[in-house]
C-alpha cells in the first residue's frame, strides 16, 4: 500500500475516498476575480502535485484578474476552432488535412469530453494505450 501525502493546514484540498477506496485529493476554489459574481470550482486529481498546481493557477489567474473556471468547451469544439484559425492564417490546404488526420485518434477519446474534465492522467492514460 502506498503512503498518502496529506495538504498542509490552510490549503483548500481535502483527501477523499472514492468508491473504489482509492485516495484522491479534492480543490474547492473560488475562481472569480475580486469584485464579480462568487463562482466556485470543485476539481479532484489523482496527486497532491496536481491539486497544488491547480490551486496556484487558479490564484494566478485571480491575481491578473482573469476568470479562470474550466472550460466547459468540448474538445472537439477546440480542435475545430483551432483547425479554423489554421486555414483563416492561410495554411496550405494539405497542411490542414494533415491536422485533421493527426486529430482523428485524440477526437475519438476525448471529442465529447469537456476539455475542463480531461485530466493529465487521462492523457497519460491514452498515450500508453497507443
Amino acid at each position: 500500500m502506498s503512503r498518502t501525502t496529506k495538504p498542509r493546514k490552510g490549503e483548500p484540498i481535502r483527501l477523499v475516498t472514492d468508491k473504489s477506496g482509492r485516495v484522491r485529493y479534492r480543490v474547492v476554489l473560488d475562481t472569480a476575480p475580486a469584485g464579480q459574481h462568487r463562482r466556485q470550482e470543485t476539481t479532484t486529481h489523482d496527486t497532491l502535485k496536481e491539486a497544488r498546481a491547480r490551486v496556484a493557477a487558479v490564484k494566478a489567474g485571480r491575481e491578473r484578474g482573469e476568470s479562470v473556471g474550466r472550460s466547459r468547451q468540448t474538445f472537439a469544439a477546440a480542435a475545430e476552432s483551432w483547425l479554423h484559425g489554421r486555414e483563416v492564417a492561410g495554411r496550405r490546404q494539405v497542411t490542414i488535412e494533415g491536422y485533421r488526420s493527426t486529430l482523428k485518434r485524440p477526437l475519438k477519446q476525448f471529442g465529447d469530453k469537456r476539455l475542463g474534465d480531461i485530466s493529465r492522467s487521462d492523457v497519460q492514460e491514452w498515450l500508453a494505450g497507443s
